[in-house]
């Protein structure tokens, strides 16, 4: 869906800001188990499973 800019803390979880493939827009994406079951360091990539609405 796009590349990380940032990681942050807001108090209850993180949030990954995501910039949108083709696009200026960003998403943020709560940085949980359940939406993002994988994280690949060593290749570069994160698998994120969105709920619907999210995006």
């Amino acid at each position: 869906i796009g590349h990380v800019r940032t990681i942050t803390n807001h108090g209850a979880d993180d949030l990954i800001e995501i910039g949108l493939k083709g696009s200026s827009e960003t998403a943020l994406i709560p940085f949980t188990k359940l939406i993002v079951p994988t994280v690949d360091l060593a290749a570069g990539r994160i698998v994120v499973d969105p709920p619907e609405g999210l995006l």
